[in-house]
């Protein structure tokens, strides 16, 4: 008979009491619950559930972060991460960030005595002994043209020609990289319109042997789905791989008979429930602006991508060296993090922060965004980016 395994539940909350209720139903055999570990001083010395909770750092003579187990249980991602550094720091060997899909779909996250990586993140100690980087999300191009050519697209793929593709050499190095230097969550492939790319098979492939327990999407328009092989269809339907498709007007039309056509062929996806029906613009071309403000009100925020070995806090930033070829304008453009070059401690920094702190470029573009009706630009002009003033404009003429 195997030997049970001492485990602390990282969060005495809500989530933390539906793990120790999983494992007290279901794991009885396997798992040794020893109690929670939480900050909030106030629980800390208290009993929840029938079980201590205590302080994440042991006491000088208690060696409980050597063998045991901890499951971290919180649902903000910052939290996750604060307890993810702070286990590492004091010495916790087997550390699991638990997706919130163990709380709100009750998805059992172990079999047996074993940990299932779909539903947690293992997290590694990096060389120079702290936590390894864990991305909540990560975009990559595998196409920069695009089909749609969307005026004052975010990703700039209008300025690209259609059939510009990522070379599958460079996708593959940088996505090995990635594997060799973190964990990533949500991982997005993308463009542009990726399934343009002609050789999307073996992108998809790539990714999924470095990350195959992410949750990896190709984010279309949906317009070529239907024309996709029937090896790109079993490939992402036996991997788990979803397309997760954004409406524009073009592509309503075809709505039902994309969804009819996925239906048939169990190829998971997930959909925008609403038409896009506009864009805005943020960039300007003086850095006069609270980066602070704009952070908050930017749209692409939250959208951390990976260009060329760099990684940059938004597509605007990735992909700002395009729009001066294109228009030939004296923004200053931001460095990124190199994955290659950069220290474990830069990458990890940049992961920790990036989508809650503003960069540099950040003063380039506006504290109010100007909203404009969708339309296809294959010809763009500078001013499909640029706000010129502030005063915001819902129903702009498409010329």
């Amino acid at each position: 008979m195997k030997q049970k395994k001492d485990v602390y539940i990282a969060g005495a909350g809500k989530f933390g009491k539906t793990v120790l209720q999983m494992l007290e139903t279901y794991a009885n055999a396997q798992w040794n619950v020893l109690g929670f570990l939480d900050n909030d001083k106030s629980k800390q010395g208290t009993t929840q559930a029938g079980y201590p909770v205590l302080a994440i750092e042991p006491e000088a003579d208690n060696h409980r972060g050597h063998d045991s187990y901890v499951f971290i249980a919180v649902g903000n991602w910052n939290m996750k991460m604060e307890f993810a550094g702070q286990l590492v720091k004091y010495g916790y060997k087997h550390i699991y960030i638990l997706k919130n899909a163990v709380y709100s779909e009750k998805a059992i996250f172990f079999q047996e005595d074993k940990i299932n990586p779909q539903y947690a993140i293992e997290v590694k100690t990096a060389a120079d002994g702290g936590m390894a980087p864990v991305f909540r999300y990560l975009e990559i191009h595998v196409m920069d043209g695009c089909n749609l050519k969307c005026k004052g697209c975010s990703h700039f793929s209008n300025l690209f020609p259609t059939d510009a593709a990522v070379p599958l050499e460079r996708f593959g190095r940088d996505i090995m990289r990635l594997k060799e230097i973190c964990a990533i969550d949500k991982l997005r492939l993308l463009g542009g319109e990726p399934l343009l790319n002609k050789e999307l098979l073996q992108y998809l492939k790539a990714a999924w042997d470095c990350f195959p327990y992410s949750d990896i999407r190709v984010v279309t328009n949906g317009l070529l789905i239907m024309k996709q092989s029937e090896e790109v269809l079993s490939y992402m339907r036996e991997h788990g791989i979803m397309f997760d498709i954004s409406w524009y007007p073009p592509t309503m039309d075809s709505r039902e008979e994309i969804l009819d056509f996925l239906a048939d062929k169990q190829v998971p996806y997930r959909v925008s429930q609403e038409e896009i029906q506009g864009f805005s613009r943020c960039l300007t071309l003086e850095a006069h602006h609270n980066p602070i403000v704009s952070q908050q009100n930017c749209g692409s925020g939250q959208c951390t991508i990976l260009r060329e070995g760099k990684l940059y806090k938004c597509p605007v930033a990735a992909y700002m060296p395009e729009y001066k070829r294109a228009f030939d304008v004296g923004i200053e453009e931001e460095s990124g993090v190199d994955i290659y070059q950069s220290s474990i401690s830069e990458i990890r920094e940049f992961a920790l922060h990036c989508q809650s702190r503003p960069v540099d470029m950040c003063r380039y573009c506006t504290e109010q965004p100007q909203n404009f009706t969708w339309g296809s630009r294959p010809e763009p002009e500078m001013e499909d980016w640029i706000v010129y003033n502030t005063k915001t404009t819902d129903d702009e003429r498409i010329m």
